[in-house]
């Protein structure tokens, strides 16, 4: 497996598992549920934590991706950033977990419960937006303003290998 093909394999795992324990946790405050409130606590802590290596993951990406034709160094580089962001605001809503987990019921802890949830919602927006950047990298199709590349020379259908069979399986 390479960096890139790593990096890509973990990168959406900190996104999905903190707007899925975010979903239990807000469920769990609604329904004064101190087990799933605890549960939704502890994964949050944990899988904000995996944002980390997510970042750390894509300096070996970038290293093949720059050896490649058709990327963007700008983007390329908004996409770091966008990542160091969302890494740090990954982890602040972590810290921000233990310490509410650690605090159980007590009177201060309703305020932290809101405190988590609006740190999972910024740490979200962070991550789609690493997310979104990293697409755009070698993803044209979803660039804004970007119109389909059409090439110039004509293909010869009857005499390439990908085309065979086309018209029987697509009629």
């Amino acid at each position: 497996m390479t960096p890139v093909h790593f990096h890509l394999f973990i990168n959406h795992f900190p996104l999905f598992t903190i707007a899925t324990a975010t979903l239990f946790f807000v469920f769990a405050i609604y329904r004064k549920d101190p087990p799933l409130r605890s549960f939704a606590l502890i994964v949050l802590a944990i899988v904000s934590f995996m944002a980390v290596p997510t970042y750390f993951s894509g300096e070996g990406a970038e290293e093949i991706v720059e050896k490649m034709s058709g990327y963007s160094e700008s983007l390329l580089e908004a996409h770091e950033e966008a990542g160091e962001v969302a890494m740090v605001l990954s982890v602040i809503l972590g810290v921000l977990a233990m310490v509410t987990f650690l605090m159980g019921r007590r009177p201060a802890s309703s305020i932290l419960d809101k405190v988590v949830v609006l740190a999972s919602i910024i740490a979200i927006v962070g991550l789609l937006n690493a997310g979104r950047l990293g697409g755009l990298i070698k993803h044209d199709e979803i660039r804004e303003g970007s119109l389909p590349v059409v090439n110039s020379q004509e293909v010869d259908e009857s005499n390439d290998d990908r085309y065979e069979g086309y018209e029987e399986d697509h009629q």
